[in-house]
């Protein structure tokens, strides 16, 4: 059950050492995102055993005794001074797309020419891929966390439910949970922002312009209110049951991170893919992070080797890795007491990487708090959902959320000094 964690962790520790001929100088400050949910967990160090990459890190280190690494996992918090030094800016940074594109000015360097991104061609470059900012590669991706759907086996066959398959559609879905709800069961379901996103997309919807700098007329446009009432309508029952009666979840969509305990309780609990939508697509979103090299940093030649140890040349690998570290990284029980189906999980993550794209509304790195200036209207979102059910319509809820994003969004262009 541990085979998968090892092979990705020692993939990560076997980088290729072309080019590390060259004498690596410098005295580094490296910037990672807090990891963790849990309260006291946060932080770390290189001496640490905690992430895959440290000790890859470590042995460049004693291969270069003019090397010294500052390590720095830092934590957004709204309303508060950021942690991330402006003068000098750190050499290489942990930062999520959103980040790029609404806050950095000339913090960062283009990796199209530095890093040789050529060395991928299929699964993880298209991950690099849908990590671009206006047309240029300014991040390596290292976490990658997509949504996926979790059922019960034994459930199922016990109610004469069809399992899931590969071209299992929207419709499968929304029959099976009527049929649980009917026994005595629920369906988890997406009930934030960031969940349903993928819902919202399959069934017409869109929270942003292809660029991601528009909110308004796209998050509260008629097609977007079309699908959140569409979406309402055919699961309002099992959404209503879930907040009102505490029964056994049978069926859901939920973050692997989340699923832990679920897994650990119950080996019949399956993990599967993301059904398809109305529209023929399968649609997903993640929580996506990467590691970007400063603009500023007199020693490129030195960082850029170290982010060469978040990967492998192997596309596969690479994409398991960003997955693994995704995982553990937010729920470190995963690395430390996996579940039996630890394998399967990270499988069904590798599949739905590939047609996921980064949460709208992903503000920073960190796995807690990652919602950035947003934190300033929780309450907004929060209520969002209730809201829509007592009301019978999404209108008037994502015209205003529209309104928020677009505003607060708007002011965080280089403004890396408060959340």
């Amino acid at each position: 059950m541990i085979i998968v964690g090892l092979l990705l962790i020692t993939a990560c520790q076997q980088v290729s050492d072309v080019g590390m001929e060259e004498e690596l100088t410098g005295d580094l400050t490296i910037a990672l995102g807090a990891r963790y949910m849990s309260a006291g967990t946060l932080g770390g160090s290189l001496d640490s055993d905690d992430h895959p990459v440290f000790a890859r890190w470590r042995a460049i280190q004693s291969q270069h005794p003019e090397l010294t690494i500052d390590l720095i996992n830092y934590v957004f918090m709204t309303g508060t001074s950021s942690p991330i030094q402006q003068d000098p800016f750190p050499d290489l940074i942990e930062l999520v797309p959103n980040q790029i594109r609404w806050i950095v000015e000339d913090e960062l360097e283009e990796l199209d020419d530095v890093l040789p991104v050529n060395r991928w061609s299929q699964s993880y470059a298209e991950l690099i891929e849908k990590t671009k900012v206006n047309g240029a590669i300014w991040m390596l991706p290292i976490r990658a966390e997509p949504l996926v759907v979790y059922y019960d086996e034994r459930v199922f066959l016990e109610l004469g439910i069809s399992e899931p398959h590969d071209v299992w559609q929207w419709e499968d879905f929304v029959t099976a949970s009527q049929i649980l709800d009917r026994n005595s069961y629920a369906t988890d379901l997406p009930d934030s922002f960031d969940a349903v996103e993928p819902i919202i997309r399959g069934l017409g919807g869109s929270y942003t312009s292809t660029d991601g700098r528009q909110f308004t007329d796209y998050l509260d446009s008629e097609e977007t209110i079309a699908a959140f009432d569409r979406y309402m309508s055919t699961m309002r029952v099992q959404l209503a049951a879930n907040q009102a009666r505490n029964l056994p979840v049978a069926l859901g969509i939920t973050w692997p991170h989340s699923l832990y305990t679920i897994l650990k309780e119950n080996p019949d609990i399956r993990i599967t893919r993301m059904p398809i939508f109305p529209d023929g697509q399968r649609h997903n979103t993640m929580f996506v992070t990467g590691v970007a090299l400063s603009s500023q940093s007199e020693h490129k030649a030195s960082v850029i080797e170290l982010m060469k140890a978040f990967t492998t040349d192997d596309d596969r690998t690479s994409v398991r890795s960003a997955n693994y570290y995704a995982l553990v990284s937010r729920q470190s029980n995963y690395d430390t007491d996996p579940p039996e189906q630890l394998q399967q999980l990270i499988h069904v993550m590798e599949q739905e990487t590939a047609i996921a794209t980064p949460n709208t509304f992903q503000l920073n790195a960190n796995v807690i708090n990652y919602y950035g200036v947003l934190n300033l209207h929780a309450q907004d979102f929060q209520l969002a959902f209730p809201k829509m059910l007592e009301m019978g319509t999404a209108g008037p809820v994502v015209s205003q959320l529209a309104g928020i994003v677009d505003t607060l969004f708007a002011t965080q262009r280089g403004n890396w000094a408060v959340r």
